[in-house]
């Protein structure tokens, strides 16, 4: 059987941790997903090597640590910073495509921040990556999920019809669900099935 990837959540909001674990399980299902507070809970888990993520969806401003908390040996610099919390996610992302291991310089990696690009300078820290991607929080959990669903599966939907089908699709569902007092949407078809479906 081929290997399934897990999620990572980059997320210190813990309400906003749990909305997005619920979608991503409830989304995809065969895949685990593992949520990490502080930047070294996520530096920690690099340095062990023992997975890899299929996906990393990073929150950028990230504390590094809370009292009490296993630390890494290496700690940066800038850490002791007032501000050094702004840029915890660039820092993790640094750290997996220059210090990791080959494998990690793979993961796709995208950045959902309230930030926009150029306060969190995404060009300059990401250059010309092709996996590494930014999402602002102001888009709907929807778009997020769309957004996840490509690039795990590294695919673009083919046009902007089939874009807003995807979408309509994911409220619907999430309207049925609601409707029937149920958590789960296991049973009912996939987006692409629908898509294929004869009307």
């Amino acid at each position: 059987m081929p290997v399934i990837f897990p999620i990572y959540i980059m997320e210190d909001d813990y309400l906003q941790a749990q909305t997005l674990s619920r979608a991503f399980q409830e989304r995809f299902p065969e895949r685990k997903v593992r949520v990490f507070d502080t930047e070294s809970a996520f530096r920690l888990q690099v340095a062990e090597q023992d997975e890899i993520p299929g996906l990393v969806i990073c929150d950028v401003m990230l504390p590094w640590a809370f009292p009490g908390d296993r630390e890494p040996a290496e700690r940066p610099e800038d850490v002791n910073k007032p501000d050094s919390f702004i840029r915890a996610g660039n820092r993790c992302y640094e750290v997996i495509r220059t210090k990791a291991g080959d494998a990690w310089k793979q993961v796709p990696w995208l950045f959902h921040t309230v930030l926009t690009k150029e306060e969190m300078s995404f060009a300059e820290t990401v250059h010309h990556d092709r996996l590494a991607e930014y999402l602002g929080k102001e888009a709907s959990l929807g778009d997020l999920l769309l957004r996840v669903h490509q690039m795990l599966f590294d695919q673009k939907p083919v046009s902007e019809e089939e874009t807003q089908f995807f979408l309509s699709c994911e409220k619907m569902k999430q309207i049925l669900l609601e409707g029937l007092s149920v958590t789960s949407s296991e049973g009912l078809p996939d987006w692409k099935e629908l898509r294929a479906a004869p009307i």
